[in-house]
């Protein structure tokens, strides 16, 4: 995941992004007023309509507040209405010229995780001036939190992005396209961000991650090794480099980044998984299933890694671990065809080992559920149809077949 943009976090306390931002008119307003108010004293030190008994002098001493108050009383309703607008009118015109104000008006709206509405404003303030760093982090900030294992994790992202239409919202997130032209003018941002804030090792990375997005994975990886070569103990961009030599099937070289991700910190789970993974490919299921053991360790939640766990144990011959992991795999998960078809075939190779027909009944029901889910697995109907315990148990003594 990419690292936070930002070098400091703006905190805006004690109201919703529209409010703050009329606040922020309203100071703009507050301020013109006073502008306007100082041009109408000036005036009336000038002998227009000076109120009587209250002359100004340039030495008059008084609090500005009694200056001002005195100088609106002279002020028919009428008049006041056009001082007021014309303020306004002002107020506006210069927030609109003013990038600080929609930096901050983005930064408010990411806090309320309304980020369509945050990559608005700082493309707005992006656009009055490019080479703000502020607001280029912000908007590639808020587009990198629009990407769809973002959302899916952020449900106050969701619901603003569904406010208007609740069925399309995750569509568009999920489509090819959008991901792709998210991707491009993320690209185009992170390179903007890296020519503005040169030697920003964090801006170098989130490059990086969009490059590897978009699988330009030699630029990517370039960038990984730039940053590699100024800190060696740069967990994350080594994590990142094994992980494009393991898409593009440089096993050893993945292997022996995966190994040192480990010596520098064998606390992440993703990376023990990987190297397993990794393991899996070289055909050395002992290995791959040692890498797994330590995986669940550190997450025993996931269903993902202790069906993986069950399925390089099966292929390593340890069984009863194996069966152990797959059980644990289906107790965290909603019921998986494939994870039931394991199960019976695990249950079936160790009848074929003891000969005995109670596992051979499991192995039966195994497939029997994994059918139930999932129909359409001819193989499976073929090994109930010839393994159901249609006789007594034990009637058969001759060795079964293994599971095709």
């Amino acid at each position: 995941m990419p690292l936070d943009m930002k070098n400091q976090k703006r905190f805006i306390f004690g109201v919703l992004s529209g409010f703050s931002v009329a606040v922020i008119v309203g100071a703009a307003v507050i301020a013109a007023i006073v502008g306007i108010m100082a041009f109408v004293n000036r005036d009336k030190g000038s002998g227009q309509g000076t109120p009587q008994g209250t002359p100004v002098k340039k030495t008059d001493n008084r609090p500005l507040y009694e200056k001002m108050l005195l100088s609106w009383s002279d002020l028919s309703a009428e008049k006041m209405l056009k001082v007021l607008s014309a303020a306004a009118i002002e107020a506006i015109r210069q927030a609109d010229r003013d990038p600080a104000f929609f930096t901050q008006a983005g930064d408010l709206a990411a806090e309320r995780f309304d980020y369509q509405a945050a990559i608005a404003y700082y493309r707005k303030a992006v656009r009055l001036a490019p080479d703000n760093l502020d607001a280029q982090k912000g908007l590639a900030n808020a587009m990198m939190l629009l990407r769809p294992e973002c959302v899916e994790r952020n449900v106050l992202a969701q619901a603003f992005l569904m406010r208007g239409d609740p069925s399309s919202g995750m569509e568009m997130l999920q489509s090819d396209f959008y991901l792709s032209q998210l991707d491009r003018q993320l690209l185009d941002v992170h390179r903007q961000i890296v020519r503005l804030a040169r030697g920003d090792r964090t801006a170098k990375f989130n490059l990086a991650v969009t490059l590897m997005n978009m699988q330009m994975f030699e630029d990517a990886e370039r960038l990984y090794k730039e940053l590699l070569a100024d800190d060696s103990k740069d967990v994350k961009s080594l994590y990142n480099l094994a992980t494009i030599c393991q898409i593009q099937k440089r096993l050893g070289e993945a292997r022996d980044a995966l190994k040192k991700v480990i010596e520098l910190d064998a606390t992440l789970p993703s990376a023990h998984a990987s190297l397993g993974a990794v393991y899996m490919d070289f055909d050395q299921p002992e290995n791959a299933m040692l890498a797994y053991a330590e995986a669940v360790k550190l997450d025993g939640q996931s269903a993902g890694l202790w069906g993986n766990f069950a399925i390089s144990a099966g292929r390593a011959g340890s069984l009863g671990r194996a069966i152990f992991a797959a059980r644990k795999s289906m107790e965290l998960s909603p019921p998986d065809p494939k994870m039931c078809r394991l199960l019976g075939d695990l249950f079936f190779e160790i009848h074929r080992a003891k000969n005995d027909p109670a596992l051979l009944g499991d192995a039966v029901q195994a497939w029997k559920k994994s059918i139930q889910l999932d129909p359409d697995q001819p193989k499976v109907r073929e090994q109930i149809d010839l393994y159901s315990p249609v006789a007594p148990p034990g009637a058969n003594n001759k060795p079964a077949p293994g599971p095709r």
